[in-house]
């Protein structure tokens, strides 16, 4: 078991300041929002995400065999169940990061996105299919934009991109169960 210790600091300057303009009329500084979390295993890894949708997390697995995203590339054989169990039972900690370059002056997108256990997975990059049969596009990141966010198991987590060779960092702590 270790800790991981993640802290945010977010600051901007006013509207009016000659550089580095800020997008309110005051400027902010807000920072000291720090915590502890208990974590027992750790996966790091990088993707190349082209533009079909890939699975890079499959929830119910990850859930079920107490397994990493590594073990299950490596052959391990999770076993698909949907029960991931009440909220805080199974989980991790997810990192996202979009290494990409910028190319010709287009700036290069990674979609992530989430679909319920054993769907298609694949994304769309203009609206939600509503029917269910398309994964959720969640978020956006674009070329040097991250996200850090807590993730349950209970779905299926893809990624997909608006140009080919696009660099997905990802760090995936797993939330520890004592």
């Amino acid at each position: 078991m270790g800790i991981i210790t993640p802290s945010l600091s977010i600051v901007s300057n006013a509207d009016t300041a000659t550089t580095k303009a800020g997008p309110q009329s005051m400027a902010l500084s807000m920072s000291g929002l720090s915590f502890d979390l208990t974590c027992d295993k750790v996966h790091h890894t990088t993707y190349t995400v082209d533009t079909s949708s890939t699975k890079i997390l499959d929830g119910s697995k990850l859930a079920t065999a107490n397994l990493l995203p590594h073990d299950l590339s490596f052959g391990a054989t999770g076993t698909d169940d949907t029960n991931e169990g009440e909220g805080g039972t199974y989980g991790s900690y997810l990192f996202f990061y979009n290494k990409s370059t910028v190319d010709s002056g287009t700036t290069n997108v990674i979609y992530i996105g989430v679909d319920h256990d054993g769907g298609s997975g694949e994304l769309q990059d203009d609206d939600q299919v509503d029917d269910g049969s398309a994964a959720t596009r969640l978020f956006t990141l674009k070329c040097g934009e991250f996200a850090f966010l807590p993730f349950d198991y209970t779905m299926d987590i893809f990624a997909d991109a608006n140009l080919a060779d696009q660099k997905l960092e990802t760090w995936h702590w797993r939330r520890s169960a004592s």
